[in-house]
């Protein structure tokens, strides 16, 4: 009966010998990739740390605060709405708006499928 037990024994050590070396390669392993994943962490840190001390201290200024209201020269104005959406085949729209761009007067459409569209006045 001591026979079995001696390689039952045998069998043991062999296996914690594989054992001990897949656990000294895991260790390695989980040492090497603790590493990898802290790096991003700790600059997530100080990223998030910094954050608000950047945006109390070093605020940049606004060089213009206020944006200037040209008025709209309505002398350019030469076609109404209806007009131009009659021309440009839109029969539905949200909203709409004149604006100014390089001294060209627009009339700028909101359709209701939320597309904007810039309409020059003058025809085609």
């Amino acid at each position: 009966m001591e026979k079995p037990i001696s390689k039952q024994n045998k069998s043991k050590k062999k296996d914690s010998k594989i054992v001990k070396k897949i656990k000294q390669n895991m260790y390695k392993y989980h040492r090497t990739l603790g590493i990898i994943t802290i790096i991003p962490v700790i600059f997530w840190t100080l990223s998030g740390i910094m954050h608000p001390f950047m945006a109390h201290f070093f605020k940049p200024e606004i060089a213009h605060e206020k944006l200037e209201v040209k008025p709209i020269d309505t002398t350019q104005i030469k076609f109404s709405l209806q007009e131009v959406l009659t021309q440009n085949k839109i029969q539905e729209f949200k909203n709409f708006r004149i604006i100014s761009f390089q001294n060209v007067t627009y009339y700028q459409v909101k359709e209701i499928n939320i597309n904007t569209i810039i309409l020059r006045l003058e025809k085609n």
